[in-house]
């Protein structure tokens, strides 16, 4: 046993070095490098790299951005309702079709956007066909520009809404959508406080991934963004320039934007969390002023006791045991209005009897 523990902390601490020599390493590397200047460290590129009247960095950070926003919306307005497609319905021939659906993320990006190009660019198959057919003296459309570069991006990246909502909604409780059910949720309701808060950390988790990917991405912007500036592309010619230092810099802000990114969605996922804790509290103390109303009820008026409300909590009871933390929460948010309306039509048990 020892020996197997040994071989354990050998590895492990293997596995730490190897992490550290490949991902730690490079990066503080690039960060140190970033504030070195001919007479030593200073601020010197960064600030030339904020400064919007000399240079394009700025610009160039902010398209990134607003690209990487837009990218990730269409991206989620693909993929997740694809996934509640290939989950809820029954569909013919579903493998194969879930097997072409997760073909962008299988090729590599530049066959997607050489695609794209071939297809629906100016010159484009499609543009060119539509421009022959209806005797037309130019395409009447094709795809250029920022539009270009949003639509590769979605139609390559929704691939990750698609996986992760998908693996999500398989693991859904169906029990919590039937006590949400039966205590009188529309459907609409129903997908807010029951589904979305189980699929949240899913889906949250394919939004960072999306962003992140779409900051990083070369290709597309490369080809298709023309004269508006992308950061990827401002390292690539600040480096064609010679102009080294700049290139580190505007690697090391590409970083810190993914990376602030990611820590705004953890702080979302942390604040949700805790409101539903807050949501669990206050439900269960609607729970307990409920039983005493009913209590109440019951020894007043014996022979006329409402089965309704038993039955409701029995079911919300069952589902609790079955739940995980913010999927009670989520329930009970649900049921807590109308248990402590009972309890206040009650006025708080044996009171209120007449």
């Amino acid at each position: 046993m020892s020996q197997l523990r040994q071989k354990i902390s050998f590895l492990q601490i293997g596995l730490l070095a190897v992490l550290v020599a490949s991902i730690l390493v490079p990066m503080l590397h690039l960060l140190v490098q970033s504030f070195r200047t001919d007479g030593g460290f200073g601020l010197q590129h960064y600030l030339a790299f904020f400064d919007a009247g000399r240079g394009v960095s700025m610009q160039a950070l902010w398209g990134s951005v607003w690209v990487s926003l837009l990218s990730t919306l269409f991206a989620a307005l693909i993929g997740a309702p694809l996934a509640f497609l290939f989950e809820r319905f029954e569909l013919p021939f579903k493998n194969l079709l879930g097997a072409i659906a997760i073909l962008p993320v299988v090729l590599p990006p530049l066959v997607g956007v050489v695609a794209f190009m071939f297809l629906l660019s100016e010159s484009g198959i499609l543009p060119r066909l539509l421009q022959a057919v209806l005797h037309l003296d130019r395409p009447p459309f094709h795809l250029s520009g920022i539009q270009a570069v949003i639509a590769v991006h979605a139609y390559s990246f929704y691939v990750y809404f698609f996986l992760f909502t998908r693996a999500a909604l398989k693991r859904l409780d169906g029990a919590t959508i039937e006590a949400a059910r039966s205590l009188g949720a529309s459907s609409l309701m129903v997908f807010r406080r029951v589904i979305f808060p189980q699929i949240r950390p899913a889906f949250s988790a394919a939004a960072v991934l999306v962003f992140m990917i779409s900051m990083a991405s070369f290709s597309a912007p490369f080809i298709f963004a023309g004269e508006t500036r992308i950061l990827t592309v401002e390292i690539y010619n600040s480096k064609l320039q010679g102009n080294l230092s700049m290139a580190i810099t505007q690697s090391v802000m590409l970083a810190a934007i993914s990376l602030l990114f990611l820590g705004l969605a953890l702080r979302g996922e942390r604040r949700f969390l805790g409101a539903a804790q807050k949501r669990l509290a206050a439900t269960a103390e609607g729970d307990s002023l409920a039983r005493g109303a009913r209590r109440g009820r019951r020894a007043c008026r014996p022979g006329r006791a409402d089965a309704r409300p038993a039955a409701s909590h029995s079911v919300f009871a069952v589902v609790c045991e079955k739940w995980h933390l913010d999927q009670s929460a989520t329930a009970g948010y649900l049921h807590t209005g109308k248990l402590l309306e009972s309890a206040s039509r009650s006025g708080g048990g044996g009171a209120g009897c007449q």
